[in-house]
């Protein structure tokens, strides 16, 4: 009687195990993000524009007219780039960090110097006056 009973305890652990296994991997996958500096920003960059890109697009979908269904698919680009750069700018810090005494440092040459940088601060202001346009 004790084996059976045994045998049942380990029939309810299975799902346990086997969602601390899936944990593991989802852990393992995401570490380089996570483990990185920036890697709260990425991610909460990565979660914000995934709903502006989930509204953009049933906006596209749902939209009546046309000039509606391009500044919505706009919407959509604009969240896949900010997406993209959160994800380009935590790389770039990471090429050139020696220690985490020298973030600052290396942020802030980013800024200075780095062209991806520069373009997509032109593309910010421009998606920022963008939307502007489109929403009055």
């Amino acid at each position: 009687m004790i084996y059976f009973c045994k045998g049942c305890s380990e029939a309810c652990k299975a799902p346990c195990k086997a969602c601390s296994e899936v944990s593991k991997r989802c852990k393992r996958c995401w570490s380089p993000i996570t483990d990185a500096p920036l890697g709260g920003y990425v991610l909460g960059t990565w979660f914000c524009m995934l709903l502006a890109g989930l509204c953009g697009a049933a906006g596209a979908a749902s939209a009546a007219c046309s000039e509606a269904r391009m500044i919505c698919g706009a919407a959509v680009g604009m969240a896949l780039l900010h997406a993209a750069f959160a994800f380009y700018l935590q790389r770039r810090v990471i090429s050139g960090l020696k220690s985490n005494s020298e973030l600052v440092q290396d942020v802030g040459r980013i800024i200075l110097y780095d062209v991806g940088f520069c373009l997509y601060a032109f593309a910010f202001l421009g998606c920022f006056g963008f939307c502007f346009y489109a929403f009055f």
